[in-house]
């Protein structure tokens, strides 16, 4: 399925009636289906689609004749269950009283490896509509007034088709759909090292037919559609170029850019261009794009905008001659990156400070973006990490973990959250630890760097000083 937009065509007959002089057919009644997936086909990304992995449990996966092929390196994680190894798409909201078509093709390279999946929150804590081996399709799940699975699907080395229709009972924000595969032992999976999966076709169809519109989905990866600027085909440094440096910009096409709604056109000449001055529009400098090659990566025709030769002080736009394609504004300057507006250094350490752990994130302190939305009450302000006398995959209950086993604890408060699922563990801890630590060691082995970090230098905007 390559689009993720269509119209079907249903009740082609809906009433038949036959009488003695003619025949009455009705007309047909054209129902729309959208597609609520940033990708269904995988025949030029992935995206939004992503693989987890629970060290130690690896895999790999490419794109491959249209289908995601994903290869297990090693089958079984930390937790040696299934969900060590999956492979998902998040960001998905459904309505109640709307019936959904959830499909997909799979196969692997082993008949009777076993697969797990359903559409839930994004913790896994609740399965609205799951995947069942004992009936081959996908039903309403124990957290939609549904049922557990009684097994997991046994895959074969041919292409297999799952679908059923999900008909939420609320409406749902935020959900998953996930597959989990690696080696279990209490909740399924029998995978081995050298597994491979190939997934297609996936599809979560709105079939409801009071739609008068279709909605416009948002997964977080970057598209020209979703950039907020009118005939956005022209890609600059929106952080700047250095006067004297080489400067280039990219004029595309967008013709592989499949959200619903996205606009394109064909790129087969060379086009005049003009760079604007923001302040007045006056026009400073004009030239030619170069020839339109195609990008085999983004599936857009390319032509490379080269002002390198332009080196006057200001803040600009490229525009296309007689066109209303245009890039957003930028700087041509010799502080690109450490600019009283956006400096680039005090950014990036301020992106640790909103990620810390147990602390009140305050508006005060943020650096960019819309402060008092970013802002928040800190959680888990007390952290306590156990010592074990033996390693236990898991434990029955906290007190298990806590007190019977436990030698002594740790106060683990503090630190920093991982960006995936806003977790803490001692890896993740440890690389921005060190990262920060290094550079600032190397940073203050000069004079510049020493200023940076004084207290008040305006650069590291912390609550801490005078350390």
């Amino acid at each position: 399925m390559h689009k993720n937009y269509k119209k079907i065509v249903a009740g082609l007959m809906t009433a038949v009636m036959i009488v003695s002089t003619a025949v009455s057919i009705s007309e047909p009644k054209e129902v729309f289906a959208y597609e609520l997936l940033g990708e269904t086909s995988f025949s030029h990304k992935m995206l939004p689609w992503y693989t987890v992995e629970n060290s130690p449990a690896r895999q790999d996966f490419e794109l491959s004749d249209g289908t995601v092929h994903i290869k297990i390196l090693l089958p079984e994680g930390a937790e040696k269950e299934r969900w060590d190894l999956q492979f998902r798409h998040m960001n998905l909201d459904f309505k109640k009283g709307h019936e959904y078509k959830v499909s997909f093709k799979v196969k692997a390279r082993r008949n009777g490896m076993e697969l797990y999946s359903f559409i839930g929150n994004l913790s896994g804590s609740e399965e609205y509509f799951v995947l069942d081996g004992s009936t081959n399709d996908m039903h309403m799940g124990p957290d939609m007034d549904g049922n557990w699975p009684q097994s997991a699907v046994k895959l074969t080395t041919e292409w297999q088709t799952y679908e059923g229709i999900f008909k939420p009972a609320n409406d749902i924000e935020a959900a998953q759909w996930t597959f989990q595969y690696a080696r279990g032992t209490k909740y399924s999976g029998n995978a081995h090292e050298g597994d491979e999966l190939w997934f297609d076709d996936m599809s979560i169809e709105d079939l409801t037919d009071d739609i008068t519109c279709p909605p416009v989905f948002n997964y977080g990866y970057t598209a020209r559609g979703f950039s907020g600027l009118e005939n956005n085909f022209i890609s600059v440094n929106q952080l700047g170029y250095y006067k004297g440096l080489e400067k280039t910009a990219t004029l595309g096409n967008n013709k592989g850019d499949f959200t619903y709604g996205a606009k394109y056109f064909e790129l087969d000449d060379i086009y005049d261009y003009e760079i604007v001055r923001v302040s007045d529009d006056e026009v400073v400098y004009t030239s030619k794009t170069g020839t339109p090659k195609k990008d085999a990566d983004s599936g857009d025709t390319v032509s490379i905008i080269d002002f390198s030769e332009f080196n006057e002080l200001g803040e600009y736009y490229i525009r296309i001659k007689d066109k209303e394609w245009r890039s957003f504004p930028f700087k041509i300057g010799t502080d690109i990156y450490s600019d009283s507006e956006h400096n680039m250094l005090t950014n990036v350490l301020n992106y640790f400070y909103q990620n810390r752990s147990g602390e009140d994130i305050k508006s005060d302190y943020i650096t960019s973006g819309e402060k008092d939305k970013l802002a928040h009450a800190g959680v888990h302000k007390t952290d306590m990490g156990y010592v074990q006398t033996k390693w236990i995959g898991e434990y029955l209950s906290d007190d298990e973990a806590t007190k019977y086993y436990a030698s002594s604890k740790l106060d683990a408060s503090g630190g920093w959250y991982k960006a995936d699922d806003h977790s803490k563990n001692l890896t993740d801890g440890g690389i921005p630890l060190w990262t920060l630590q290094n550079m600032y060691e190397r940073a203050t082995c000069s004079q510049d760097g020493i200023r940076k970090f004084a207290d008040g230098s305006g650069i590291v905007v912390v609550p801490e000083t005078g350390n």
